[in-house]
């Protein structure tokens, strides 16, 4: 059974920007979590993105928000492609996109970082990060059990 309580420590941490005990956390894991784990960064990413974006999704609002985090993370390595993920915000809201030209790796990626962007810009979420990540977790829990 997936630690659902230590994947929300970890993204947490993430989140947060803390680093080290992020990477602590992670070293926890077992090797046969690594899926569930990347389902509830999924998860993690469709709550807090959703909250974000919920006022307005528009292409706009998305670019400016995928502008500003190529900014953030300029001296990434490899660094941050703005289409894809612009794609994965875009995927949330519009039925037809595709996220096919994104690697399962890197989207996992994508939305680790995004995660701490979201995070970072908006008190609201940020205080209410332990409410999101449980709803999360029942939405990691639910696709798994569809799968």
């Amino acid at each position: 059974m997936a630690d659902y309580d230590l994947f929300q420590k970890i993204v947490k941490a993430l989140a947060l920007g803390e680093g080290a005990n992020a990477r602590e956390l992670i070293s926890q894991m077992r090797e046969d979590e690594q899926k569930d784990y990347a389902v509830f960064v999924a998860a993690a990413f469709t709550e807090l993105a959703g909250e974000l974006f919920d006022k307005d999704h528009g292409l706009v609002a998305i670019k400016g928000f995928v502008d500003e985090m190529a900014h953030a993370y300029r001296s990434s390595n490899p660094p941050i492609k703005p289409i894809a993920m612009e794609a994965l915000i875009r995927a949330l809201f519009y039925e037809d996109q595709s996220l096919d030209e994104v690697s399962p790796e890197e989207q996992l990626r994508l939305q680790t970082m995004a995660l701490r962007m979201i995070v970072h810009k908006s008190a609201e979420i940020h205080a209410q990060l332990d409410l999101h990540l449980a709803e999360a977790k029942s939405l990691a829990m639910e696709w798994l059990s569809e799968a």
